[in-house]
C-alpha cells in the first residue's frame, strides 16, 4: 500500500526531498495520513526509494509508472500475513478491484506441520 502513495506523496510535495539535509533535520518524520489501512505512518516509513533527492531516480520513477498501470491488472497478488496488516488489505480493495493475498509463510508453515 505505501508503494501505491508514490504520486500522491509527489503531488504533495513530499518526494523526491528538496535536498540531503532531510535526511537528518527531522523531514522523514513527517506524518502521512491519508493512506487507507495505514495509521502513525511516518515518510521514513514508506518505501527507502521515496527518500531520493533525485527526481530522475530511475526506481522512484519506475515505481511510480507501475503502480499507476497496477489499476489495470487483471489481479494484483500480494505477499504479506493476514494477521498482521488486516487493516491494509482490507483497505487495498479500493486501490486493486482483485487483490490475492499469497501467505507464503502460512503456506510453509502448514506443509512442515502435516510433514511431521
Amino acid at each position: 500500500m505505501g508503494s501505491k502513495q508514490v504520486r500522491a506523496v509527489v503531488e504533495k510535495g513530499l518526494a523526491p526531498l528538496k535536498d540531503e539535509s532531510c535526511f537528518t533535520n527531522g523531514y522523514l518524520d513527517t506524518v502521512i495520513d491519508w493512506i487507507p489501512g495505514m495509521r502513525d505512518i511516518r515518510l521514513r516509513d514508506l518505501p527507502t526509494f521515496l527518500q531520493t533527492t533525485n527526481a530522475d531516480d530511475t526506481m522512484f520513477n519506475f515505481v511510480m509508472e507501475a503502480t499507476d498501470r497496477a489499476h489495470e491488472a487483471s489481479a494484483v497478488v500480494v505477499h504479506t500475513f493476514d494477521a498482521l496488516e488486516s487493516d491494509v488489505l482490507d483497505a487495498s480493495h479500493l486501490c486493486f478491484p482483485v487483490c490475492t493475498l499469497l501467505a507464503l509463510f502460512n503456506c510453509i508453515s502448514i506443509t512442515y506441520q502435516n510433514t511431521l
